[in-house]
């Protein structure tokens, strides 16, 4: 579908039924440290699974879609190499390509062979789900895969930078204490250099999977903050210490939807990650607000991936626990309250909704208990 204007078409109401509830997975990282032992203590986070344990990765994924699962994210920040023979099951074998990218301080070509392997290993845990229902509910709509893409942030190490946005230049301003650029940066250009700088990072790193026919078709949905293609994406966004800054909310809007009177791609789907619930409720009505002022009247789905009841130290690289959040089942019940204000505003086409970190299996269930 194409992308090209604020009339266009909504991808995900494409996939799903618009204004229905869509189980999205919990926390994949989180998940694998806490639930399988995995190692998830290196620069490339949960990903290197995929080169040290790929058959727990494909335990992982099943399992959230045997807690109801509709949507799973892929494990799409390392590289490395793969044998895709050890799965038969596809009907097709995995056909492994090669690229220039390289990523973690892995070669260019044993990253490009990774990354692409992510998404076989989800297409592997979607196949052996689907046989499973063959016989007792053959026309149960096939789960989506959504290609994970964070944001350029989470790939700093050794202290990771998705929240607060302090870059490196060509990346960001050259100080440690701010992260907009003065009138005389944007005066020298420097502003316009740190656009051109972060595209061309998403972008190569997105070729990775665009440039193997058989990796992209298996691609649903591209979770991603900046670049629209012609599959459905989503903007999600995180935020310190969970609050939006005064006016972020407009501007977050602006940034995804194009100003009033400017045309321009846009997401399907707008939302909030890796935040405490405890923040999601104001954010997510801030966002609702600024939706319904928007001229060409926007209606991405909601999409919402809130964390469990712990908080991360990047530096320490260690959880906490935070009282107040609840066990998996109220957790779900106060997500699911979200969505149902979310409703109430009238400024969703639909609603995404999963976990984030500290959230596994139990949570997800939660959801789907709730929604049952």
């Amino acid at each position: 579908m194409a992308l090209s204007t604020n009339e266009q078409t909504n991808g995900l109401s494409e996939i799903f039924q618009p204004g229905s509830h869509v189980l999205w997975d919990g926390g994949l990282g989180t998940t694998l440290a806490d639930g399988f032992g995995v190692n998830t203590r290196s620069p490339v986070w949960s990903s290197q699974v995929v080169e040290d344990s790929p058959d727990i990765l494909v335990d992982c994924h099943l399992q959230f879609l045997q807690s109801g699962a509709q949507v799973l994210d892929t494990a799409t920040c390392a590289s490395s190499t793969f044998l895709p023979d050890r799965y038969p099951e596809l009907e097709r074998r995995y056909q492994v390509a090669f690229s220039t990218y390289a990523l973690a301080n892995h070669s260019r070509d044993p990253a490009t062979r990774l990354m692409r392997t992510a998404v076989f290993l989800a297409s592997v845990s979607r196949a052996r789900f689907l046989s499973t229902l063959a016989s007792t509910s053959p026309s149960a709509p096939p789960p989506q895969i959504a290609l994970s893409l964070g944001a350029f942030g989470a790939t700093l190490v050794p202290v990771a930078h998705e929240f607060d946005g302090i870059y490196p230049p060509p990346y960001g301003p050259a100080t440690a204490d701010r992260v907009t650029f003065t009138d005389a940066e944007k005066a020298a250009g420097l502003e316009a250099k740190a656009v051109e700088a972060l595209a061309d990072f998403h972008y190569e790193r997105l070729k990775v999977f665009a440039d193997d026919e058989e990796t992209w078709a298996s691609i649903g949905v591209i979770c991603f903050e900046t670049l629209p293609l012609r599959k459905p994406w989503l903007a999600s966004t995180v935020w310190q210490h969970g609050r939006f800054p005064e006016g972020a909310a407009r501007d977050v809007v602006d940034a995804a939807f194009g100003p009033d009177g400017i045309d321009t791609p846009v997401p399907d789907a707008l939302g909030v990650n890796c935040t405490l619930l405890g923040y999601v409720r104001i954010i997510v009505r801030e966002l609702g607000e600024e939706l319904s002022k928007t001229a060409a009247g926007a209606r991405p789905w909601l999409a919402l991936k809130p964390n469990g009841g712990e908080v991360y130290d990047p530096i320490k690289r260690t959880w906490s626990v935070l009282g107040g959040e609840g066990d998996g089942c109220s957790w779900a019940e106060g997500v699911m309250d979200v969505v149902k204000e979310a409703e109430g505003s009238g400024a969703w086409a639909g609603y995404l909704v999963g976990g984030c970190c500290k959230t596994s299996f139990n949570e997800i269930r939660g959801i789907r208990d709730v929604l049952s």
